[in-house]
């Protein structure tokens, strides 16, 4: 079989090369016709020397991933020296970014070589498909104020004009190059959203035809800046009587989409105490186009008795760190 478009990264041993036959320069974009089958990635180490080490030798192996959604699973073969990665009757919903690297392998345990990496992003250009589809017609996009927010209205053809509109009241929204950009890989995006910016958008493309719209975007001010959890605890009573039921809550307001973790300790923990442990959240509106989420931690204790007394300790954790809290509660 042979193939029209072949994209090499052969990786030196200071940084990968990253090449399209039969150009003799790295490109940064690809733009290809529809075939019905096409070798997106190829990876060679036969640049590379092989590992020794005294007591461990490395072998290296070659992995391609697709950044964007693929519309079909991609065949991937390894082999001796180098990788491939095949994508089967492509699609525009194919556009993106693909990447490939190196792993170093001791036995099962596999560790990524960061200073070998190749990527590439490829057009899969579609006159029936300007924006590149995606597999619903409505997204939330949740604007921070404190980092950049992404509409990501991608085309298939770098070429086309795409400009950005609000739904009401109905207008265009101007790009100026510094607060709002346009990026033909990633979409529109806000600098430095604020919550004047919230409301329903969408986009619209045009490419010597008819111009086409894309889904639209509900975008949604987030209130609580990004960082630790910003945690509170409670306890349903601090002073408790034998054979009382007692709650501990622990609640943290943050981002609708960044998860929070809970963990517990408690007085009765080392003496193996049964508690019930419960998580939760739900997101709440807090005015106009503002989303906070709610996440809940409760423990609960029945038939308190001497060894449940003393500190109730939450940890809470998102990606960006942690946040510990203590409510202390007394046998009286």
């Amino acid at each position: 079989m042979a193939f029209s478009n072949v994209c090499f990264c052969f990786p030196s041993f200071f940084f990968p090369l990253l090449y399209l036959l039969p150009h003799s320069s790295p490109p940064s974009n690809l733009n290809l016709k529809l075939k019905p089958t096409i070798v997106i990635i190829h990876i060679t180490n036969k640049a590379l020397p092989v590992l020794h080490h005294v007591e461990k030798m490395y072998k290296e192996m070659c992995v391609c991933l697709a950044v964007f959604y693929v519309s079909i699973l991609p065949s991937i073969k390894q082999l001796d020296r180098y990788g491939q990665l095949i994508l089967a009757n492509s699609t525009a919903a194919d556009t993106g970014e693909y990447s490939c690297w190196l792993l170093l392998c001791n036995g099962s345990s596999c560790k990524k070589d960061e200073s070998k990496t190749g990527s590439t992003y490829i057009f899969f250009t579609d006159k029936g498909e300007l924006f590149v589809p995606t597999s619903s017609y409505f997204e939330i996009v949740y604007l921070n104020p404190d980092k950049p927010a992404v509409i990501p209205c991608r085309v298939t053809i770098p070429s086309a004009k795409v400009t950005l509109h609000r739904e009401f009241p109905a207008e265009e929204i101007k790009t100026d190059g510094t607060n709002i950009i346009y990026d033909v890989k990633k979409g529109f995006i806000y600098q430095h959203p604020t919550s004047d910016h919230k409301g329903v958008v969408y986009c619209r493309a045009e490419s010597r035809g008819a111009p086409q719209i894309s889904i639209k975007y509900q975008l949604l001010y987030v209130e609580v800046p990004s960082g630790p959890p910003s945690t509170t605890i409670v306890a349903s009573s601090n002073k408790a009587e034998g054979g009382d039921n007692v709650n501990v809550l622990c609640i943290v307001l943050g981002e609708p989409d960044v998860e929070v973790e809970f963990n517990w300790k408690y007085p009765g923990e080392e003496y193996e105490r049964p508690v019930i442990i419960q998580d939760s959240w739900r997101l709440i509106n807090r005015g106009i186009g503002h989303t906070t989420r709610i996440s809940k931690s409760v423990i609960a204790i029945e038939d308190f008795e001497t060894i449940d007394a003393g500190n109730y300790i939450c940890t809470a954790q998102n990606l960006r760190g942690q946040t510990t809290v203590a409510t202390h509660v007394d046998l009286t």
